[in-house]
């Protein structure tokens, strides 16, 4: 997962780790992830598909709490089996269960407090119910298949129950709290529809198009539906529960009126009743199926890894299969791959030793985590077939490719990094400047879905000129421009089949004008992420030209003789002592292994340091890198 990869990449040694609401239905395949955490003390993973929990749970060794709430456990006698080998739990937090089920729990783990949540809910049942907070989590995750963690669901949900919880304290009549209720509930769909927006025009432009002129005149529908509640009513009881609302009002206060309201109110909600039963026993007999799909395919899986060996494997372990690694696999790699070799690089450092190139600590990593030559060379194939096919596609995987074939330095990963969070960044100041009366949350809940969807060009055209200068936002602007060019542009039609008047057709044209110059912010990312790596390479391609020369042997390294021919094809007009001191940093323990990324690194060290220290000719910039003064060697 690239949350926990991330995680661990900045910081290992953290205490806490959330993974709550993040659709897991087995923690096998991240285990090996977790135990790289050495600190670990509280695991957060509630609100997911979770049925129980890996075996062994021993190489957490100092995991203190485990918080299960809103999964999916039935096996109690399992679970306890799992827990049982953790050696330093203390707290397991679970929703309430088969009292004898926990009852039994508790015997077999005598020194850990087993504590159950009583009637535990999602976020925001208090202003909208349990299951239709339930039916718009199991949508949304539906719709995006796999494709997205389900944190942001839960963000946006979080900032709809606290709104609509205010709105109900502000209501004055049943029918403003009615009115609440209402907007609140189709507030909680749009998250799906807009995520099936996105993977609709993914496919089908044009029918995206038709399904959002449909759900704007369902909301317009609805919102003359709610107008049409606007007669007065008797004032809300405010000592009631904001479900109870609806339900109760004033002994006083009771008229015929209100008895019709509540006959037809009750009538509606025993249909709905019935209707959400029949989808869930149709909802049991997909499960059921899937269920024994699943089985039948762990069953093979599990047949072909044990004729690979007698023993048996993590999962980490299992070799590539014949299709090759996935996209999310191969990010999900690179991002252990770098990780590690961060900490290779300052074990290096503080032992003196020489770094490697990430080509050769590829081979490094992968024989360390596995040991065998045949695995690790299914999986070094498996990544150079992936690389090939995804980096035309993928911004990180194209960089990664560049770095691992000695084209670009390590550190121009960080640099991609910190754009994504600056565009992030960005979004959201454009939004608070645009929408000044809304709250953080309610900011950060409009982001998120941008984040998931599309831009308008009104905030793609803000982010852009704020990055980059005059002649390179118009470059961008241009390419985003020519993604919206190749857009089917659809002819406007009536919704009621009718011919339609000059005045309606330009209505229609203007409104698919703005609706064209929308841009997935997948997209608007790839293109910021592409162009700042073609200029880079653009920069780096003197040097580079001049590392590929010098490397004769092209195993990524270059010796001092090597780099000394590098430096003087440069023209830079460094003097001999120049020379020594430049090989003094690169290289301070002559080992003769020099590579691509820190040839970058010390010229572009020296020259951001030249920039600032024209005018000082007491001592040479050269000599104050090599005794180490002033700033270190970062990139400018």
């Amino acid at each position: 997962m690239d949350q926990l990869a991330d995680k661990l990449q900045e910081d290992p040694n953290t205490l806490e780790i959330d993974l709550e609401y993040n659709g897991l239905t087995d923690l096998s395949d991240l285990l090996p992830l977790l135990t790289r955490f050495p600190l670990l003390r509280i695991l957060k993973l509630a609100g997911n598909r979770l049925v129980g929990l890996p075996a062994d749970l021993s190489s957490l060794e100092r995991l203190e709490v485990v918080d299960l709430t809103e999964n999916r456990v039935k096996d109690y006698k399992a679970l306890a089996e799992s827990l049982g080998t953790a050696p330093s739990l203390v707290e397991v937090k679970l929703s309430a269960g088969p009292r004898e089920e926990v009852a039994y729990l508790r015997e077999r783990l005598i020194s850990v407090q087993i504590t159950t949540s009583e009637g535990s809910e999602p976020d925001g049942e208090g202003a909208l119910g349990r299951e239709e907070v339930e039916r718009a989590r199991e949508m949304y995750e539906e719709i995006q298949a796999g494709n997205e963690e389900l944190g942001s669901f839960k963000r946006q949900l979080e900032a709809l129950a606290a709104c609509t919880a205010a709105d109900l304290k502000q209501a004055k009549t049943i029918s403003e709290a009615q009115t609440v209720k209402l907007k609140a509930q189709r507030r909680l769909l749009q998250p799906c529809l807009a995520a099936l927006e996105v993977r609709t025009a993914a496919h089908n432009p044009a029918l995206a198009t038709l399904w959002m002129q449909l759900v704007a005149a369902l909301d317009h529908c609805f919102d003359d539906s709610v107008s049409s509640l606007a007669a007065t009513q008797p004032p809300v009881n405010r000592n009631l529960t904001p479900n109870s609302e609806f339900e109760s009002i004033e002994e006083g206060n009771r008229d015929s009126e209100m008895d019709r309201f509540r006959l037809e109110w009750s009538s509606e909600r025993a249909e709905l009743e019935k209707e959400l039963e029949n989808l869930r026993q149709e909802n049991r007999k997909y499960l059921d199926l899937i269920v024994r799909h699943s089985k039948a395919s762990a069953e093979s899986a599990l047949r072909s890894t044990r004729s690979l060996s007698p023993e048996i494997r993590s999962p980490a372990q299992v070799p590539p299969t014949t299709k090759g690694l996935t996209l999310h696999q191969l990010k999900e790699f690179i991002s252990e791959l770098f990780a590690a070799k961060a900490k290779f690089d300052q074990k290096c450092s503080q032992a003196r030793l020489p770094m490697e190139s990430v080509s050769a600590f590829l081979d490094t990593h992968l024989t360390k985590k596995f040991g065998l030559k045949g695995l690790k060379q299914d999986w070094v194939g498996a990544v150079q077939q992936a690389v090939s096919r995804f980096e035309q596609t993928d911004n990180d995987v194209a960089v990664f490719g560049l770095i691992l074939r000695n084209l670009c330095d390590e550190e121009f990963r960080l640099v991609q990094m910190q754009l994504k969070e600056t565009a992030g960044h960005l979004l959201r100041l454009q939004l608070k400047e645009k929408n000044p009366l809304k709250s953080a949350s309610d900011i950060e809940s409009m982001a998120q879905m941008r984040v998931s969807g599309q831009l308008g060009e009104e905030e793609w055209a803000f982010i852009v000129p704020y990055m980059y200068n005059e002649s390179d936002s118009q470059e961008i602007l241009d390419n985003l421009r020519m993604i919206i060019e190749k857009k089917p542009m659809s002819v406007p039609t009536s919704p009621k089949g009718l011919r339609m008047s000059r005045q309606e057709t330009f209505v229609r044209l203007e409104q698919e004008k703005s609706l064209r110059n929308r841009v997935a912010y997948s997209e608007f990312l790839q293109v910021l992420l592409d162009f700042q790596l073609k200029g880079h390479m653009k920069f780096l391609s003197s040097l580079q030209r001049l590392f590929q020369e010098a490397d004769k042997d092209s195993d990524g390294y270059i010796d001092e003789d090597e780099f000394r021919e590098l430096v003087n094809h440069l023209n830079a007009g460094y003097s001999a002592k120049d020379l020594q001191r430049l090989l003094q940093l690169i290289d301070p323990f002559a080992y003769q292994r020099i590579t691509f990324s820190q040839c970058t690194a010390l010229f572009n060290a020296v020259r951001g340091r030249q920039e600032r220290a024209k005018g000082e000719e007491d001592v040479s910039v050269l000599q104050r890198l090599a005794l180490g003064e002033g700033e270190d060697l970062s990139l400018d």
